[in-house]
């Protein structure tokens, strides 16, 4: 995470204000986390079309 400045910077007190910028190294799909609560929430929820990966596989 860093601060930008948002505005024109005044030289005695900076910008009017600044803002939050966050950067993800990588996709969260592609990560060990990301893969487990994907895994996690197909078993809980199904697939986009309903079905669990129990029932695909039957």
């Amino acid at each position: 995470m860093e601060f930008v400045p948002v505005g024109p910077d005044d030289p005695e007190v900076g910008p009017p204000t600044q803002m939050a910028v966050f950067t993800r190294t990588a996709p969260d799909s592609e990560t060990a986390h990301g893969k487990a609560r994907q895994e996690t929430h197909e078993k809980a929820h199904g697939d986009a079309h309903g079905k669990t990966k129990e029932a695909k596989a039957a």
